[in-house]
C-alpha cells in the first residue's frame, strides 16, 4: 500500500502535465468576398463555397449594393443566401436565448404593477 501511493502520485503528475500543454490553435483565415468571386469563377460548387464559409466563421455584414453586386458577378444564390445568415448565425452563437429573457415570452408578476406580459425581449408598456 506504502509502495501504490507515491507511484499513482507521479502518475496523476505527469498524466496532469500533459494537460497542461498548450496546442498551437490557428484559425482558418477568413474567406474574402474576392475569393468567393475567384471559386465561382473557378467553377467550384456552391455547396463547396458555403462549406468553407462556415469552417472558417467568417461573417458578412452586407447592404442591398453588394448582394446586387455578387449576384451581377455571377455568385450562385444559395451562397449569397448563405453570407446573409453568417451575421445571425454568428450572434446566436454566442447569446442562444432571445434578448433579455432566455425563457422567452411569459407572464410575470411585478410588485408594483401586479400582472403583465413580457414579450418576446420587449418590456411592456408598465415596465418603463
Amino acid at each position: 500500500m506504502r509502495r501504490l501511493l507515491p507511484i499513482s502520485l507521479v502518475s496523476a503528475l505527469v498524466l496532469t502535465s500533459f494537460g497542461c500543454h498548450l496546442v498551437d490553435y490557428q484559425p482558418p483565415p477568413p474567406v474574402e468576398t474576392t475569393d468567393i468571386l475567384a471559386m465561382t469563377e473557378a467553377g467550384t460548387p456552391p455547396e463547396l463555397i458555403i462549406t468553407k464559409i462556415r469552417e472558417s466563421r467568417t461573417v458578412y455584414r452586407m447592404d442591398s449594393e453588394d448582394v446586387i453586386e455578387l449576384h451581377q458577378k455571377g455568385v450562385a444564390k444559395d451562397v449569397i443566401d448563405f453570407m446573409l445568415k453568417t451575421e445571425r448565425l454568428e450572434r446566436e452563437r454566442h447569446h442562444p436565448y432571445p434578448a433579455y429573457s432566455p425563457y422567452g415570452a411569459y407572464w410575470g408578476y411585478d410588485p408594483w404593477y401586479s400582472y403583465h406580459y413580457h414579450g418576446h425581449g420587449y418590456p411592456s408598456r408598465w415596465c418603463y
